[in-house]
């Protein structure tokens, strides 16, 4: 998610409150797989986050493509907000 959080990022996550859209959030998958997601929004059927794919290089600039993907409930562990982030190096 190179536009969103660079490489090296040490973010700090809450779950003190319910995310709401646009909230950028970090998902503990049941695969104990972890992303950080920009959230479009939740609903009956799950957590739908919004994913940046990489596309393809034009000369100096990475092409990126916006896609909406649904999460059901039964597929995360954890969800939290990300709260903060400091760029280390």
């Amino acid at each position: 998610m190179d536009p969103m959080v660079a490489p090296g990022t040490l973010l700090y996550c809450t779950s003190r409150r319910d995310p709401i859209d646009r909230d950028l959030v970090l998902i503990v998958f049941a695969d104990n797989h972890v992303e950080v997601r920009s959230l479009v929004g939740i609903g009956d059927k799950g957590v739908v986050t919004r994913l940046f794919r990489h596309v393809s290089k034009k000369g100096a600039r990475d092409l990126f493509e916006m896609t909406n993907e649904t999460t059901t409930f039964d597929n995360i562990l954890e969800i939290a907000v990300v709260a903060g982030s400091n760029r280390i190096s």
